[in-house]
């Protein structure tokens, strides 16, 4: 199964600033464009219910929310999962070939520790925010990355595509 991250980042790398808030991403259309090519989506629910009804749930995919709340109910279109490998199953068991991780930053790193990200897109956005949520949250490991292809976007940001190799995992710095 392709498993896909992907995130508008500030040029600092971060997907939002310390409100959690992204007013100054500039791709949600291409974001909706892309999430097309997929038939699962993985968010989290601080991003999903920040953005229902805007973006979520999104018609014509699966729509996971990874949240540690079981007290969810699963809705239509939405079905609530509490890990990582419960949404692989879950996305498996839809039939699911191709995967989207769209956020934020806590199931970001979830995605990343897990080992199962295989691709990567990223829209740089041109904008430093000073601190906010970073792209992988607290992930530690190395992530290796090759560079597949990129574009220069009218909307004045620009769009990396990279394959992810083997994910290495550092100590924590607490141990």
């Amino acid at each position: 199964m392709i498993v896909c991250l992907m995130a508008a980042v500030s040029m600092d790398g971060y997907i939002a600033d310390k409100t959690g808030k992204n007013d100054w991403a500039k791709d949600a259309e291409l974001f909706k464009k892309t999430l097309k090519e997929y038939d699962t989506v993985v968010i989290g629910n601080r991003t999903f219910e920040q953005n229902i009804g805007m973006i979520y749930p999104f018609k014509g995919v699966h729509n996971l929310v990874l949240s540690h709340d079981n007290k969810k109910s699963n809705k239509g279109e939405v079905q609530y999962v509490s890990s990582v490998d419960e949404a692989l199953k879950t996305a498996k068991i839809l039939g699911s070939r191709r995967l989207l991780v769209a956020g934020g930053s806590r199931t970001n790193e979830a995605f990343s520790e897990a080992g199962v990200l295989n691709r990567l897109i990223l829209d740089i956005h041109p904008t430093k925010i000073g601190g906010g949520l970073p792209l992988f949250g607290n992930f530690t490991g190395q992530l290796p990355i090759k560079l597949t292809g990129y574009s220069v976007l009218p909307e004045g940001f620009t769009r990396m595509k990279y394959n992810v190799g083997k994910i290495k995992m550092t100590a924590s710095k607490n141990k």
